[in-house]
């Protein structure tokens, strides 16, 4: 054997046993890594496992469908949850004209179960009767992927449809800051196929203050001409309320229509719809009548309103108005809101009982008319300061609408009430009328705030003192016993179990597609729909239960007013030498983070302490010795 043959067996050798090292060597090291990914994994919690093994998908996808409603058409994109495909359908819709539509040349679409393939305009041959459901595979050709989902078809009923098409085609510039604005298409198509309002739409921007953050959003939208929906009274400007903290989806609903039932003046008309925005199912909505002066809305005096560009808007310590060079007829019809938060930037406004208040009507306000409505409403806020003393106060307000909207803000417990969303108007040589009311998403035990029904939050605004007033009082009672209750009777009888049922099948539809938004519904203690329901109907008979003994009894009650420093923010009705309850005293105490209360000469006050007289309780923290 040559040399050279000898050292290439001995190189072969070597090879070899690097070979067997380095295998060896590897295989341990794969074996220690699999014992680390082993101990992770045990440390895991199973949900987190799950969703590192596969994303949550919930989107809509570049599949859909056409539907017929009329003479109406219009394309409504598919939305995968999971590995559940829904085709959410308008109540409108001609179930034996739904067809395919998307593009051939980007998807392939193929019934797993049937064996066949479908193509865009091919009839959607899936029942919604039985709640069918079969698998489709959807091959994404461009990406060369694929997924198959159960695909189920559910329909709404009685309800209009209101489709928008933005000009962009896309919600994002709208969701990225509440004040964008874009303008587009607006379509609304009752529950029978004949159409409201086929046209252009001069813009829509997001609206809401705290609901503003909660993925199902609301809108304000203004039509290209005033047009007449589900039944309103035709104008141009309308909301679309999301509900989107409310699990009924109903307390807003069932309190604009007890305020027509009860009579306030300028009660706004709602109606329930589903909504599609760019082809996708956005939920059941709330259809309102905009706050505003108008023929048909709030129907005061106007005349042309000031340009804004011919004056300087000034803000001062008292308020803020406009100053022009020229001069303008006074104007004398005025809408108010209680708004501690207002947006516009350019807004009237003044300071009564504490409050600021924002003048939406008249628009540009001059300092004229600025100084005429906070002189009236400062004179306004005297009278009622002094009510327990004085009547003078019905020199300035209309006594039966503001006894109303005290009786719905009090019997709903609506935590907003007085702060945010409480209108009053005033024409030429009227007093000040309350309302139109707004907004009680949160009211009806759907807050923290106000899920004791034995207490009342929030006592701000101008009713602090009218209930010391005997004519105030009286009368407010009398309203509870001869129109409230008998109304509140009638909603727990009928009345909200038939616009339950009205609205099932959108709710059905509304659950599932906002199923995996965090905020959704968060308010409510219970998010089950038909539970939720229940829950509101249990809180307006003990709510009223309640009243029943404080007002109708004929026994005397007193009120206990609970304070956060000098503020009176809870209120509650004490039967004369009854005293506060303990379980009251501690969850006012637990709203404020306190623990305990004193009264106004610095004791300390228990629940064995009878009252018999009006009180007011000071929250504070107890330090306690360790």
């Amino acid at each position: 054997m040559d040399l050279e043959t000898g050292r290439a067996r001995w190189i072969a050798v070597i090879l070899l046993v690097c070979a067997l090292i380095a295998s060896v060597i590897a295989f341990r090291h794969y074996e220690q890594r699999g014992q680390e990914q082993s101990d992770m994994e045990q440390d895991t919690p199973p949900a987190r496992q799950n969703e590192q093994a596969k994303e949550t998908v919930n989107t809509f996808m570049d599949i859909g469908i056409m539907v017929q409603m009329g003479d109406f058409r219009q394309r409504v994109r598919l939305y995968q949850d999971e590995d559940h495909l829904y085709a959410f359908v308008p109540a409108a819709a001609d179930m034996t004209e739904i067809q395919w539509a998307y593009d051939d040349d980007l998807y392939m679409v193929e019934n797993v179960d049937k064996g066949y393939k479908v193509s865009d305009g091919d009839i959607f041959s899936l029942s919604e009767e039985d709640e069918s459901e079969e698998r489709f595979r959807i091959t994404d050709i461009r990406e060369n992927e694929e997924v198959i989902c159960q695909l189920r078809l559910l329909q709404s009923e009685n309800l209009p449809a209101v489709f928008i098409c933005t000009e962009s085609g896309s919600m994002d510039w709208i969701h990225a800051d509440k004040g964008n604005k874009e303008s587009g298409e607006f379509f609304c198509i009752d529950a029978l196929g004949a159409s409201a309002y086929t046209g252009a739409m001069e813009k829509i921007s997001g609206r809401g203050n705290s609901s503003w953050v909660e993925d199902k959003k609301s809108y304000s939208v203004t039509l290209d001409g005033e047009a007449a929906l589900a039944g309103m009274p035709a104008a141009e400007k309308w909301v679309l309320q999301a509900n989107a903290l409310d699990a009924t989806r109903m307390r807003n609903k069932l309190t604009y229509d007890m305020a027509h039932d009860l009579g306030l003046q300028y009660a706004i008309d709602s109606a329930y719809v589903d909504l599609w925005l760019n082809g996708e199912y956005a939920g059941n909505y709330l259809l309102c009548e905009k706050i505003e002066a108008g023929r048909e809305r709030v129907n005061i005096s106007t005349v042309d309103t000031p340009r804004e560009e011919n004056g300087r808007y000034i803000r001062g310590n008292e308020g803020a108005w406009w100053e022009y060079e020229s001069e303008y007829e006074k104007r004398d019809g005025y809408l108010l809101e209680f708004n501690e938060r207002i947006e516009d930037e350019k807004a009237g406004y003044f300071y009564a009982a504490e409050q600021q208040v924002e003048v939406k009507t008249p628009a540009a306000l001059t300092f004229e008319e600025y100084k005429y409505i906070s002189e009236y409403a400062r004179n306004l806020t005297q009278s009622t300061e002094n009510a327990a003393q004085s009547d003078e106060y019905l020199e300035y307000i209309d006594l039966d609408s503001w006894s109303l909207l005290f009786l719905i803000n009090e019997l709903a417990n609506d935590t907003d009430a007085n702060r945010y969303s409480v209108f009053y108007y005033k024409d030429k040589d009227t007093k000040m009328y309350a309302g139109p009311i707004w907004d009680y998403d949160i009211a009806w035990g759907n807050d923290v705030l106000g899920k004791d029904v034995r207490c009342s939050f929030s006592r701000k605004g101008w009713y602090g003192t009218l209930y010391d007033n005997s004519v105030f009082y009286d009368n407010a009672v009398s309203k509870y016993r001869e129109h409230m209750k008998p109304v509140l009777e009638k909603y727990l009888d009928e009345h909200i179990d038939a616009e339950g049922e009205r609205i099932r099948r959108s709710i059905q539809m509304d659950d599932i597609r906002w199923a995996h938004s965090e905020g959704y519904t968060r308010r409510s203690p219970e998010r089950d729909w038909q539970k939720a329901v229940s829950n509101l109907k249990d809180y307006i008979r003990d709510r009223m239960d309640f009243f029943d003994g404080v007002w109708l009894s004929g026994e005397t009650y007193h009120r206990i007013f609970f304070r956060d420093g000098d503020t009176a923010v809870a209120v509650t009705y004490v039967r004369d030498g009854d005293s506060v309850p303990q379980d009251v005293l501690d969850y006012v105490a637990g709203c404020l983070a306190q623990n305990s209360w004193r009264t106004s000469d610095g004791e300390a006050y228990g629940a064995s302490q009878p009252v018999y007289t009006d009180m007011d309780l000071y929250a504070q923290k107890l330090q306690v010795e360790e």
